[in-house]
Protein backbone atom coordinates (compact mmCIF):
# COMPACT_ATOMS: atom_id res chain seq x y z
CA UNK A 1 0.00 0.00 0.00
CA UNK A 2 0.80 3.57 -1.09
CA UNK A 3 -0.29 6.83 0.37
CA UNK A 4 -1.82 8.42 -2.70
CA UNK A 5 -3.14 11.71 -3.55
CA UNK A 6 -5.96 11.61 -5.87
CA UNK A 7 -7.26 14.29 -8.37
CA UNK A 8 -10.74 14.23 -9.73
CA UNK A 9 -10.60 17.31 -11.96
CA UNK A 10 -13.72 16.45 -13.57
CA UNK A 11 -14.68 20.04 -13.71
CA UNK A 12 -11.18 21.27 -14.34
CA UNK A 13 -8.13 22.31 -12.36
CA UNK A 14 -7.05 26.11 -11.44
CA UNK A 15 -4.47 27.46 -9.18
CA UNK A 16 -6.77 28.95 -6.64
CA UNK A 17 -9.15 25.79 -6.29
CA UNK A 18 -6.02 23.47 -6.02
CA UNK A 19 -4.99 25.22 -2.90
CA UNK A 20 -8.23 25.78 -1.86
CA UNK A 21 -8.72 21.54 -2.10
CA UNK A 22 -5.60 21.08 -0.42
CA UNK A 23 -6.16 23.04 2.16
CA UNK A 24 -9.61 21.38 2.58
CA UNK A 25 -7.57 17.83 2.32
CA UNK A 26 -5.73 19.51 5.89
CA UNK A 27 -2.73 21.55 5.01
CA UNK A 28 -2.98 24.25 7.55
CA UNK A 29 -3.47 27.45 6.13
CA UNK A 30 -1.30 29.40 8.88
CA UNK A 31 1.62 27.02 7.37
CA UNK A 32 1.21 27.80 3.53
CA UNK A 33 1.55 31.64 4.47
CA UNK A 34 4.46 30.92 6.70
CA UNK A 35 6.19 29.03 3.91
CA UNK A 36 4.92 31.65 1.31
CA UNK A 37 6.47 34.64 3.59
CA UNK A 38 9.79 33.19 2.20
CA UNK A 39 9.59 34.49 -0.94
CA UNK A 40 9.29 38.30 0.56
CA UNK A 41 6.94 39.53 -1.02
CA UNK A 42 5.73 40.95 1.80
CA UNK A 43 2.37 42.66 1.88
CA UNK A 44 1.92 42.98 -2.27
CA UNK A 45 -0.45 39.33 -1.35
CA UNK A 46 -2.50 37.81 0.73
CA UNK A 47 -4.88 34.51 1.17
CA UNK A 48 -8.55 34.86 1.69
CA UNK A 49 -10.69 31.67 3.07
CA UNK A 50 -14.20 31.26 2.84
CA UNK A 51 -15.91 28.11 3.23
CA UNK A 52 -18.67 28.39 0.60
CA UNK A 53 -20.70 25.65 -2.25
CA UNK A 54 -21.79 25.20 -5.40
CA UNK A 55 -25.12 23.29 -6.24
CA UNK A 56 -24.83 22.17 -3.00
CA UNK A 57 -21.41 20.77 -2.39
CA UNK A 58 -19.24 22.55 0.25
CA UNK A 59 -15.22 23.44 0.17
CA UNK A 60 -13.44 25.81 0.37
CA UNK A 61 -12.71 29.16 -1.87
CA UNK A 62 -9.56 31.02 -1.73
CA UNK A 63 -8.32 33.81 -3.25
CA UNK A 64 -4.89 35.55 -3.77
CA UNK A 65 -5.50 38.83 -3.40
CA UNK A 66 -2.36 40.63 -4.79
CA UNK A 67 -1.66 44.12 -5.89
CA UNK A 68 0.60 43.72 -8.84
CA UNK A 69 -2.15 41.75 -11.01
CA UNK A 70 -0.70 42.90 -14.64
CA UNK A 71 2.91 42.89 -13.57
CA UNK A 72 4.89 40.55 -15.88
CA UNK A 73 8.18 38.47 -15.23
CA UNK A 74 10.88 36.63 -16.91
CA UNK A 75 11.29 32.86 -16.17
CA UNK A 76 14.56 33.66 -15.05
CA UNK A 77 13.50 36.38 -12.06
CA UNK A 78 10.76 33.69 -10.49
CA UNK A 79 13.58 30.42 -10.62
CA UNK A 80 15.87 33.07 -8.36
CA UNK A 81 13.02 34.52 -6.51
CA UNK A 82 12.32 30.29 -5.58
CA UNK A 83 16.37 29.66 -4.88
CA UNK A 84 16.51 32.77 -2.88
CA UNK A 85 13.59 32.11 -0.98
CA UNK A 86 15.28 29.34 1.82
CA UNK A 87 12.73 26.55 0.89
CA UNK A 88 13.06 22.76 1.73
CA UNK A 89 14.68 20.95 -1.58
CA UNK A 90 11.81 19.16 -2.52
CA UNK A 91 9.42 22.04 -1.85
CA UNK A 92 12.14 23.96 -4.48
CA UNK A 93 12.50 21.28 -6.57
CA UNK A 94 8.71 21.28 -7.44
CA UNK A 95 7.90 24.65 -7.72
CA UNK A 96 10.77 24.79 -9.94
CA UNK A 97 9.37 21.94 -12.00
CA UNK A 98 6.06 23.72 -12.14
CA UNK A 99 7.53 27.03 -14.06
CA UNK A 100 9.80 24.90 -15.98
CA UNK A 101 7.29 22.85 -17.80
CA UNK A 102 5.00 26.32 -18.05
CA UNK A 103 8.14 28.18 -19.88
CA UNK A 104 8.94 24.52 -21.87
CA UNK A 105 5.26 24.89 -23.17
CA UNK A 106 5.25 28.78 -23.80
CA UNK A 107 8.84 28.87 -25.19
CA UNK A 108 7.90 25.69 -28.17
CA UNK A 109 4.06 27.47 -28.84
CA UNK A 110 6.28 31.42 -28.90
CA UNK A 111 9.19 29.63 -30.97
CA UNK A 112 11.59 31.10 -28.26
CA UNK A 113 13.89 29.30 -25.55
CA UNK A 114 12.42 28.75 -22.17
CA UNK A 115 14.93 31.01 -20.45
CA UNK A 116 13.51 33.58 -22.40
CA UNK A 117 9.90 33.36 -21.58
CA UNK A 118 8.38 36.31 -20.53
CA UNK A 119 5.47 35.09 -18.48
CA UNK A 120 1.98 37.02 -18.19
CA UNK A 121 -0.75 35.68 -16.55
CA UNK A 122 1.16 33.18 -14.79
CA UNK A 123 4.36 35.63 -13.77
CA UNK A 124 1.62 37.99 -11.79
CA UNK A 125 1.70 37.35 -8.05
CA UNK A 126 -1.08 35.65 -7.88
CA UNK A 127 -0.16 32.50 -10.05
CA UNK A 128 3.51 32.58 -8.24
CA UNK A 129 1.42 32.07 -5.05
CA UNK A 130 -0.65 29.76 -5.97
CA UNK A 131 2.12 27.57 -8.34
CA UNK A 132 4.54 27.39 -5.05
CA UNK A 133 1.61 27.18 -2.45
CA UNK A 134 0.49 23.83 -4.69
CA UNK A 135 4.72 22.90 -4.06
CA UNK A 136 3.98 23.57 -0.13
CA UNK A 137 0.89 21.83 0.07
CA UNK A 138 1.61 18.34 -1.67
CA UNK A 139 5.16 18.28 0.42
CA UNK A 140 3.35 18.75 3.15
CA UNK A 141 0.89 15.59 2.62
CA UNK A 142 4.04 13.55 1.88
CA UNK A 143 2.07 11.12 -0.70
CA UNK A 144 3.70 8.24 -1.96
CA UNK A 145 2.20 8.24 -5.43
CA UNK A 146 -0.22 10.91 -6.94
CA UNK A 147 -3.02 9.89 -9.33
CA UNK A 148 -5.43 11.49 -11.20
CA UNK A 149 -8.58 10.67 -13.60
CA UNK A 150 -9.26 12.59 -17.13
CA UNK A 151 -8.70 16.53 -17.17
CA UNK A 152 -11.67 18.12 -18.13
CA UNK A 153 -10.64 20.98 -20.31
CA UNK A 154 -14.14 23.12 -21.16
CA UNK A 155 -15.01 24.82 -24.80
CA UNK A 156 -15.47 28.05 -26.30
CA UNK A 157 -12.76 30.59 -26.13
CA UNK A 158 -10.56 32.40 -23.52
CA UNK A 159 -9.47 35.78 -23.41
CA UNK A 160 -5.31 36.06 -22.63
CA UNK A 161 -2.43 38.36 -23.20
CA UNK A 162 -2.31 37.37 -26.55
CA UNK A 163 -5.25 37.59 -27.39
CA UNK A 164 -8.38 35.61 -28.00
CA UNK A 165 -8.12 31.84 -28.26
CA UNK A 166 -9.99 28.55 -28.42
CA UNK A 167 -10.57 26.37 -24.91
CA UNK A 168 -8.22 24.55 -24.10
CA UNK A 169 -5.35 27.80 -24.58
CA UNK A 170 -2.46 26.67 -26.35
CA UNK A 171 -0.24 26.52 -23.31
CA UNK A 172 -2.76 24.20 -21.16
CA UNK A 173 -2.91 21.56 -24.28
CA UNK A 174 0.47 21.60 -24.63
CA UNK A 175 1.01 20.92 -20.24
CA UNK A 176 -1.59 18.14 -20.98
CA UNK A 177 0.02 16.48 -24.06
CA UNK A 178 0.38 13.08 -22.22
CA UNK A 179 -2.75 13.36 -20.08
CA UNK A 180 -6.05 11.86 -20.98
CA UNK A 181 -8.37 14.91 -22.09
CA UNK A 182 -12.26 15.57 -21.97
CA UNK A 183 -12.80 18.17 -23.81
CA UNK A 184 -17.11 20.39 -24.24
CA UNK A 185 -17.79 19.26 -20.92
CA UNK A 186 -18.53 22.90 -19.47
CA UNK A 187 -18.90 25.98 -21.49
CA UNK A 188 -16.12 28.27 -21.11
CA UNK A 189 -12.28 27.62 -19.96
CA UNK A 190 -12.28 25.57 -16.65
CA UNK A 191 -8.62 23.77 -16.80
CA UNK A 192 -6.09 27.04 -16.48
CA UNK A 193 -2.04 27.04 -17.62
CA UNK A 194 -1.62 27.19 -13.67
CA UNK A 195 -3.63 24.01 -13.26
CA UNK A 196 -2.54 21.89 -16.06
CA UNK A 197 1.45 22.83 -14.87
CA UNK A 198 0.51 21.57 -11.31
CA UNK A 199 -0.82 18.09 -12.92
CA UNK A 200 2.37 17.80 -15.29
CA UNK A 201 4.50 18.11 -12.92
CA UNK A 202 3.15 15.60 -9.97
CA UNK A 203 1.20 12.82 -11.27
CA UNK A 204 2.48 9.72 -11.46
CA UNK A 205 -0.41 7.64 -13.10
CA UNK A 206 -3.54 8.80 -15.06
CA UNK A 207 -6.72 6.71 -14.90
CA UNK A 208 -5.35 4.71 -11.89
CA UNK A 209 -5.97 0.81 -12.50
CA UNK A 210 -6.19 -0.50 -8.87
CA UNK A 211 -7.83 -0.08 -5.96
CA UNK A 212 -7.92 3.27 -4.14
CA UNK A 213 -9.26 3.56 -0.75
CA UNK A 214 -10.31 6.85 0.85
CA UNK A 215 -9.39 8.30 4.11
CA UNK A 216 -10.22 11.82 3.75
CA UNK A 217 -11.62 14.15 0.42
CA UNK A 218 -10.66 17.86 -0.17
CA UNK A 219 -13.13 20.36 -2.05
CA UNK A 220 -12.05 23.41 -3.61
CA UNK A 221 -14.68 25.69 -4.59
CA UNK A 222 -13.77 27.69 -8.22
CA UNK A 223 -15.52 31.07 -8.91
CA UNK A 224 -16.93 30.29 -12.27
CA UNK A 225 -20.75 28.99 -12.64
CA UNK A 226 -20.68 25.77 -14.92
CA UNK A 227 -23.30 23.50 -15.69
CA UNK A 228 -21.93 20.95 -13.58
CA UNK A 229 -20.68 21.82 -10.01
CA UNK A 230 -17.33 23.71 -10.43
CA UNK A 231 -15.36 22.19 -7.85
CA UNK A 232 -11.91 20.18 -7.85
CA UNK A 233 -11.87 16.99 -5.41
CA UNK A 234 -8.98 15.66 -4.57
CA UNK A 235 -8.39 12.25 -1.89
CA UNK A 236 -5.99 11.31 0.09
CA UNK A 237 -6.04 7.62 0.78
CA UNK A 238 -4.20 3.78 0.20
CA UNK A 239 -3.23 2.49 -3.24
CA UNK A 240 -2.01 -0.66 -4.17
CA UNK A 241 -0.57 0.07 -6.92
CA UNK A 242 0.03 -3.61 -8.55
CA UNK A 243 3.42 -4.68 -10.69
CA UNK A 244 2.27 -4.50 -14.36
CA UNK A 245 3.06 -7.65 -14.54
CA UNK A 246 1.38 -9.18 -11.40
CA UNK A 247 -1.86 -9.84 -12.75
CA UNK A 248 -1.54 -12.33 -15.16
CA UNK A 249 0.43 -15.96 -15.74
CA UNK A 250 3.76 -15.74 -16.29
CA UNK A 251 5.39 -18.92 -17.59
CA UNK A 252 8.65 -18.76 -17.01
CA UNK A 253 10.50 -21.68 -16.61
CA UNK A 254 9.73 -23.73 -19.41
CA UNK A 255 8.72 -23.72 -22.94
CA UNK A 256 5.36 -23.44 -24.80
CA UNK A 257 4.05 -26.19 -25.05
CA UNK A 258 3.56 -25.59 -29.33
CA UNK A 259 2.26 -29.47 -30.16
CA UNK A 260 -1.20 -28.48 -30.36
CA UNK A 261 -2.31 -25.96 -32.92
CA UNK A 262 -2.62 -22.64 -32.52
CA UNK A 263 -6.46 -22.48 -33.16
CA UNK A 264 -7.04 -24.71 -30.12
CA UNK A 265 -4.77 -23.30 -27.69
CA UNK A 266 -6.03 -19.91 -28.25
CA UNK A 267 -9.68 -21.33 -27.89
CA UNK A 268 -8.77 -23.68 -24.45
CA UNK A 269 -7.68 -20.05 -23.09
CA UNK A 270 -10.82 -18.32 -24.17
CA UNK A 271 -12.81 -21.37 -22.09
CA UNK A 272 -10.92 -21.35 -19.05
CA UNK A 273 -12.07 -17.85 -18.55
CA UNK A 274 -15.32 -16.78 -17.05
CA UNK A 275 -17.90 -15.34 -19.72
CA UNK A 276 -17.82 -11.89 -17.41
CA UNK A 277 -14.01 -12.16 -17.66
CA UNK A 278 -13.49 -11.95 -21.55
CA UNK A 279 -12.10 -8.70 -22.35
CA UNK A 280 -9.89 -7.19 -25.36
CA UNK A 281 -8.98 -4.45 -23.08
CA UNK A 282 -5.26 -5.21 -23.49
CA UNK A 283 -3.06 -2.25 -21.70
CA UNK A 284 -0.12 -3.80 -22.59
CA UNK A 285 2.39 -6.91 -23.04
CA UNK A 286 5.77 -7.93 -22.20
CA UNK A 287 8.00 -10.31 -23.96
CA UNK A 288 11.22 -11.37 -22.11
CA UNK A 289 12.35 -13.78 -24.67
CA UNK A 290 11.39 -14.93 -27.70
CA UNK A 291 13.16 -15.94 -30.66
CA UNK A 292 11.58 -15.91 -34.33
CA UNK A 293 8.24 -15.41 -35.10
CA UNK A 294 5.81 -17.74 -36.83
CA UNK A 295 3.48 -17.48 -39.75
CA UNK A 296 0.62 -14.85 -39.24
CA UNK A 297 -2.17 -17.03 -38.36
CA UNK A 298 -5.93 -15.89 -38.01
CA UNK A 299 -7.44 -17.55 -34.59
CA UNK A 300 -10.80 -17.20 -33.07
CA UNK A 301 -9.47 -15.59 -29.30
CA UNK A 302 -12.22 -14.17 -26.70
CA UNK A 303 -14.79 -14.34 -29.51
CA UNK A 304 -13.21 -11.78 -31.98
CA UNK A 305 -11.02 -12.69 -34.87
CA UNK A 306 -7.47 -11.16 -34.83
CA UNK A 307 -4.45 -11.02 -36.69
CA UNK A 308 -1.96 -12.51 -34.61
CA UNK A 309 1.79 -13.70 -34.16
CA UNK A 310 2.25 -17.09 -32.01
CA UNK A 311 5.62 -17.13 -31.19
CA UNK A 312 7.13 -20.45 -31.76
CA UNK A 313 9.85 -19.99 -29.43
CA UNK A 314 8.53 -17.74 -26.67
CA UNK A 315 9.50 -19.11 -23.45
CA UNK A 316 8.42 -16.53 -20.95
CA UNK A 317 5.55 -13.77 -21.50
CA UNK A 318 2.81 -12.46 -19.93
CA UNK A 319 -0.27 -10.35 -20.15
CA UNK A 320 -1.77 -7.57 -18.22
CA UNK A 321 -5.76 -6.59 -19.08
CA UNK A 322 -8.24 -5.06 -17.27
CA UNK A 323 -10.59 -7.94 -16.16
CA UNK A 324 -7.67 -11.04 -16.70
CA UNK A 325 -7.88 -13.46 -13.62
CA UNK A 326 -4.81 -14.82 -11.93
CA UNK A 327 -3.24 -17.51 -12.38
CA UNK A 328 -5.05 -18.50 -15.82
CA UNK A 329 -3.09 -20.72 -17.78
CA UNK A 330 -2.98 -21.35 -21.64
CA UNK A 331 -1.00 -20.23 -24.50
CA UNK A 332 0.63 -16.21 -24.86
CA UNK A 333 -1.17 -14.72 -28.03
CA UNK A 334 0.84 -11.83 -28.64
CA UNK A 335 -1.15 -9.27 -31.00
CA UNK A 336 0.26 -8.21 -34.17
CA UNK A 337 3.11 -5.20 -33.76
CA UNK A 338 3.58 -2.78 -36.65
CA UNK A 339 7.40 -3.57 -36.42
CA UNK A 340 9.04 -6.43 -34.71
CA UNK A 341 9.75 -6.28 -31.16
CA UNK A 342 12.08 -8.83 -29.06
CA UNK A 343 12.29 -7.96 -25.36
CA UNK A 344 10.44 -4.39 -25.07
CA UNK A 345 7.19 -3.38 -23.80
CA UNK A 346 4.85 -1.93 -25.85
CA UNK A 347 1.43 -0.63 -25.28
CA UNK A 348 -0.39 -2.86 -27.57
CA UNK A 349 -4.18 -1.52 -27.65
CA UNK A 350 -6.76 -4.01 -29.41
Amino acid sequence: METALFYQPQCGIAGDMHLAALIDLGVPLDYVETELARLGLGSAFSLRLSNEQKMGISGVNIRVIAEDQHDHRHHSTIQRMIRDAGFSPSIERRALDIFQLIANAEGKIHGIAPDDVHFHEVGAIDSIVDIVAAAICIDYLQPQVILCNPVEVGSGFVDCAHGRFPVPAPATQELLVSAPCTYGGVKGECTTPTGAAILAASVDEYVPRSAFKPSKIGYGIGVKDFEIPNVLRVALGDYHAEDELSQAQVQQDSPMDMSTSSTTRARNYDENLPESKRTRSIASLWVCSAGPLDAEEEVLFWDIKLNVYLGASLQVATMHAEELVNGVSGPVVVPRPSKPMFGTKAGLPL
